[in-house]
């Protein structure tokens, strides 16, 4: 039912080379995030060989150096991928939640007069170093970062919450076919546990609502209790898991 949102979210979040191997796409983006550097296996071409292809596809990562993962959903093909993997030795890890929001039955955002949010429609250093900062991401990754976000024609949002002249979160919202994703929430640790993200996300959600989107999508580690938490308060509901396989 929700496999168009996984081809939105390979759109959202490009990688910087993809490929097609007997219909799956094999994305890699020098091991910036999971997402970006494993197999979208959601289709499959007739009569191929199933081996074939996963042994295919590990060869490909070796070349490039990089862990053989696998994106598993409940759209995979052919349907006991997941069974195949388990039995080459692939783990599973970062069970995770996609989760949909009707920014039509949504209110407009309760403003706290102390926070003020700086908005680009582009990438800029500012967020870049102000985001990595929070998160952690390293000079590399935000070089394969910064290609990743430039490479793309969507309309996208750049967002820093800030506080007097101090930034306590950032996000980034991309917008396609009337879906706005979310990427990239983080709080400052400074500032956690105490509405930042709330407070950043509805800024975040009524932009998308301006630019006449009409649904969001996330998706969070289920390990994550307080993100869960921050997103069942902003009404966001579970439609479908996903993990992945990575050979060890």
């Amino acid at each position: 039912m929700y496999k168009f949102l996984e081809e939105i979210t390979i759109n959202t979040w490009p990688a910087k080379y993809s490929a097609q191997m007997n219909g799956w796409l094999v994305r890699y983006a020098d091991g910036y995030t999971k997402r970006a550097n494993s197999v979208s296996p959601i289709y499959l071409d007739p009569g191929c060989d199933v081996e074939g292809s996963i042994a295919a596809a590990e060869r490909f990562y070796r070349d490039a150096g990089q862990p053989v993962i696998f994106k598993m959903t409940p759209y995979v093909m052919p349907s006991d991928l997941d069974e195949r993997l388990a039995g080459r030795g692939y783990v599973q890890v970062d069970l995770s939640s996609v989760r949909i929001l009707d920014l039509q039955r949504e209110t407009a955002p309760a403003a706290d007069p102390g926070l003020h949010v700086v908005f680009r429609d582009r990438l800029d250093t500012g967020w870049l170093e102000q985001m990595s900062l929070m998160n952690g991401i390293p000079g590399h990754g935000q070089s394969v970062l910064a290609h990743t976000l430039a490479s793309t024609p969507l309309q996208q949002g750049f967002f820093l919450l800030k506080q007097g002249s101090e930034t306590v979160a950032a996000g980034l919202g991309v917008i396609q076919e009337g879906w706005l994703g979310l990427y990239d929430i983080v709080t400052h640790p400074d500032f956690r546990q105490r509405g930042m993200g709330f407070q950043l996300i509805q800024r975040m959600l009524a932009w998308g609502r301006e630019q006449g989107a009409h649904s969001s999508f996330l998706q969070v580690v289920q390990a994550n209790e307080a993100a869960c938490r921050l997103y069942d308060k902003l009404g966001y509901r579970h439609i479908y898991s996903y993990w992945y396989r990575v050979l060890k």
